[in-house]
C-alpha cells in the first residue's frame, strides 16, 4: 500500500461517520476509535466519551479483556487461514 494510501484510510477513520453509516445505528456513540494497522502490527484505542466510565470489578474486567481478545482474533482470524496453527488453547 502507497503513503497516500495509507494517510487517506487514516484520516477517513477520525471520521465516526465512517463506521457509523446511516442504515445502521452507531452502539457505541460519541466513543473514538484510533486503529493503528501495520504489515505486522494491529492496535485498537477506544476513547470513551466523557459521560461513560467503567467501573469494573477485577471479574467484569477479564470478562471484558476476554470479550475483546475474541472480538480482534475473530476479525483478524482471516488472515492466518493455511498457516500452520499450533493446537494451544488459552
Amino acid at each position: 500500500m502507497n503513503k497516500t494510501l495509507s494517510r487517506a484510510i487514516r484520516l477517513s477513520r477520525l471520521n465516526s461517520e465512517y463506521y457509523c453509516r446511516r442504515e445502521r445505528r452507531c452502539l457505541t456513540p460519541d466513543a473514538v476509535y484510533k486503529t493503528k494497522i501495520k504489515p505486522h502490527k494491529v492496535s485498537c484505542k477506544v476513547v470513551l466519551p466523557p459521560n461513560v466510565r467503567l467501573h469494573l470489578t477485577e471479574s467484569e474486567a477479564q470478562d471484558l479483556d476476554e470479550s475483546i481478545h475474541r472480538a480482534m482474533e475473530s476479525v483478524l482470524s482471516k488472515f492466518f487461514k493455511g498457516q500452520n496453527l499450533s493446537s494451544t488453547t488459552f
